[in-house]
């Protein structure tokens, strides 16, 4: 399940814990593009909470809302990913060098403080 909260005028929590559905895609992009019309500039605080699961469907879907996707991208900012798992923050790593114009880290979940000061920008 993803959900989203916002955290500031410009910035967002999206946490994500459990098993998304392809279905849930629909409304994940819907609510990425409402957010994005609300804050054109925007700063992510991504919260993994536990094992997430994600299926060979959720990457298909994903892939279908290439448009919403590239949207998102381009009102990214700062983006702190927050999660456990080394794996996670490696892929974000990765991810991180191929969006060169987004200030984007990685913390564990004992940093979640630091992860929300500097989305806030109050680092």
């Amino acid at each position: 399940m993803i959900t989203f909260t916002n955290i500031g005028p410009r910035a967002v929590h999206i946490r994500v814990e459990g098993k998304t559905a392809p279905g849930d895609m629909d409304r994940i992009f819907a609510d990425t593009d409402a957010l994005i019309a609300r804050m054109p500039h925007l700063d992510v605080l991504a919260e993994v909470t536990g094992p997430v699961e994600f299926g060979l469907g959720v990457i298909a879907e994903e892939l279908r809302h290439g448009p919403a996707m590239l949207r998102l991208i381009k009102a990214l900012e700062r983006v702190a990913l927050v999660a456990d798992q080394g794996w996670m923050r490696g892929i974000a790593k990765v991810e991180s060098w191929l969006l060169p114009g987004i200030d984007y880290r990685t913390f564990t979940r004992a940093e979640l403080a630091a992860a929300r000061a500097f989305v806030l920008r109050t680092d």
